[in-house]
């Protein structure tokens, strides 16, 4: 993604994933089940392709172990600016299964006077331990840093984060590796033990190989960050007090009985282009990306927003996005809601605007049956030099000279699931360093429920 600059906003949930999986006892009697049908995996599979998938669950002859790992690049909080970013190229992993694995990615970040980073790869891995056990392992490299405009730079970081459940307890380990690390124009040992404080003075405190954990007998949570740095004064338009984190990671697991809850997922996001070839300049993965628990949220709703996404050269531009998804997953029935809404869009310079774009999807299912249903609202929405109607129809298509076909409310439905895409662009042309083939995501919310019985 050469020469792309995301600028990010508040990251606006207040409740971390590790609240989801540690505090509500609820959430234990509330365990996903251990069926997900082939029919929903094959039709989740089209979008699960841009985003991180939910994890078919484990075999019914094994113990329950639930759990979710999640990992990223770098996450900042630079109170006084319009910057915030959530975790960015995030993968993640949820579920049941003692087998599945998930990967993103970024080619280059850049956050002006702040942040400037180079490739950021992403993986979550789980797998069988011992007799009965479960192994996650969350990864996050990163190469190129450069921090508060030169303040701290690295070559390159890498967090491995690693927790284990086993009938008999849980265990963890963890490391974070830095190549060529200088902070204040000091260089520092590239193997730093946990928790390690440098400071620049009147400028930023540094942890390096940071690692928090806490488990007991019904669960394990760990985090690590490779260099979690927090301003000692302003800089750079940020406040005292802003913080930016480096490859962090985070695992929850935990143990628990069967149970007849039925379990819920689905994600959302507002933008995201999709390619096959090799030899391409730009690709951007789903931003911003948030996902439902197979074990719900407790019928709380989560958000994530970006402050705005400008791909150089007029490829994509769009102003605030921001993502809420829900989930309830009890005995008897379920409930899921994803939603995206975006303002200010404008891709291929010009040839696909709108001043805003929402997409709701939304599954429930209990004694009486199930619902699926999804809808999409804009405001000014124009294809080519066509304005689309209020009352679009669902999967209408245009094709435009010189750019390709346009899906627009291209709406998915089968049982127990639910998708949207609010605009689908498939290009028959290169375009701005997209191949033929290419596809771009604007607006996207998928929900679905597993099978009852």
């Amino acid at each position: 993604m050469r020469g792309v600059s995301v600028t990010y906003c508040r990251y606006i949930s207040q409740v971390p994933w590790r609240t989801l999986c540690f505090t509500p006892p609820k959430l234990l009697e509330h365990e996903m089940r251990r069926t997900i049908t082939a029919a929903i995996i094959a039709l989740l599979a089209t979008l699960l392709a841009l985003a991180g998938a939910i994890t078919p669950v484990s075999a019914a002859d094994q113990p329950i172990w639930t759990y979710f790992s999640q990992s990223g690049g770098t996450q900042a909080n630079l109170i006084g600016k319009t910057v915030n970013s959530d975790l960015t190229g995030a993968s993640n992993l949820g579920g049941t299964a003692f087998v599945g694995e998930s990967s993103n990615g970024v080619a280059k970040l850049s956050v002006p006077g702040s942040i400037e980073v180079g490739a950021i790869t992403t993986s979550q891995v789980a797998s069988p331990f011992g007799t009965d056990g479960l192994q996650i392992t969350s990864k996050a490299k990163i190469g190129g840093i450069d921090l508060l405009s030169g303040a701290i730079k690295i070559d390159a970081v890498e967090t491995t984060n690693i927790a284990r459940a086993t009938p008999s307890g849980f265990s963890k380990e963890a490391e974070s590796k830095l190549a060529t690390l200088t902070i204040g124009g000091k260089s520092y040992p590239l193997e730093s033990a946990p928790n390690t404080t440098v400071e620049i003075p009147g400028l930023a405190k540094v942890v390096i190989n940071e690692q928090i954990s806490n488990s007991g007998p019904s669960g394990i949570e760990t985090k690590v960050n490779a260099l979690r740095v927090t301003l000692l004064e302003d800089f750079a338009g940020a406040k005292l007090g802003s913080t930016i984190k480096l490859a962090s990671s985070g695992i929850n697991i935990l143990n628990g009985g069967p149970s007849n809850a039925i379990p819920v997922g689905g994600f959302c996001y507002g933008l995201a282009a999709k390619v096959k070839a090799k030899d391409i300049s730009v690709a951007v993965p789903p931003l911003p990306y948030l996902t439902i628990p197979s074990i719900g949220t407790g019928g709380k709703l989560f958000t994530n927003s970006t402050a705005n996404v400008d791909i150089p050269q007029g490829l994509l531009k769009v102003g605030a996005i921001e993502c809420a998804v829900s989930g309830l997953s009890d005995v008897g029935k379920a409930d899921a809601y994803a939603e995206t809404e975006i303002a200010r869009a404008n891709l291929f310079g010009g040839l696909i605007t709108a001043d805003a774009i929402k997409v709701k999807s939304h599954v429930s299912k209990d004694s009486s049956g199930s619902v699926e249903e999804q809808s999409m609202e804009f405001v000014n929405l124009k294809v080519g030099r066509k304005v689309i109607p209020l009352n679009v129809k669902p999967n209408t298509r245009i094709n435009v000279l010189g750019l390709g076909q346009v899906n627009i409310n291209k709406q998915m439905t089968q049982s127990g699931y639910s998708a949207i895409i609010g605009v689908e662009v498939i290009l028959s042309v290169k375009k701005l360093g997209l191949p033929v083939g290419a596809q771009v995501h604007l607006g996207v919310a998928s929900t679905y429920t597993a099978a009852s019985s």
